[in-house]
């Protein structure tokens, strides 16, 4: 099995987290801009798009 070196593992991961935190702003923003559509209350993840770690 492969193992990289400790830095270029960090460095992925440090990838792979900033890609989540971009999607998850993403979706937050059109969730913002439908719930502002559909008026209060509609501002919530829906069944089945919980966040996954």
């Amino acid at each position: 099995m492969y193992l990289p070196d400790p830095k270029e593992k960090w460095q992925k991961h440090k990838e792979s987290a900033n890609a989540r935190h971009r999607f998850i702003k993403h979706r937050f923003y059109l969730l913002k801009r439908q719930s502002q559509k559909c008026g209060p209350g509609s501002n919530f993840l829906l069944p089945g798009e919980k966040m996954r770690d």
